[in-house]
C-alpha cells in the first residue's frame, strides 16, 4: 500500500527537477545588464548594441533572440538579453569583466 502511495510523490518529484533543470538551461543563453539608464521611446536592440560595441564587440540583429526591462524596485530597471549564440553571450561577459565599463562609457 506504501508502494502505491508514494509513487506518485516520487514521480512529482522528479518532474519538479527536471522542470528546474529545463528553466535553469534555458536561462544559459541569457545576461542580466544592469545600470542602463531607460529613456522614452528607446530601443533595447540599438542600447544594447551599445553596450555591445563599448565592450569592442561586434554583435549583430541576429544575435540577440529576445530583450526586454525587468521589473524591478529601483530607478533603473535592469535589462535581459537572450542570446542565439552562447558564445557572443559568454564574449559579452568576459569584455565586461575585463573593461569594467559603466554607463559613462
Amino acid at each position: 500500500m506504501k508502494n502505491v502511495i508514494n509513487q506518485p510523490i516520487n514521480e512529482n518529484r522528479e518532474l519538479k527537477r527536471n522542470v528546474e533543470e529545463n528553466e535553469q538551461y534555458s536561462k544559459k543563453s541569457n545576461v542580466i545588464i544592469n545600470g542602463v539608464p531607460e529613456t522614452d521611446d528607446e530601443e533595447l536592440r540599438k542600447v544594447i548594441g551599445e553596450v555591445a560595441s563599448c565592450l569592442g564587440i561586434e554583435l549583430h540583429n541576429y544575435d540577440v533572440q529576445a530583450a526586454h526591462r525587468l521589473p524591478s524596485k529601483s530607478e533603473i530597471k535592469p535589462i535581459i538579453v537572450k542570446f542565439n549564440n552562447y558564445d557572443k553571450r559568454k564574449e559579452m561577459i568576459v569584455q565586461a569583466k575585463k573593461l569594467k565599463i559603466s554607463t559613462m562609457h
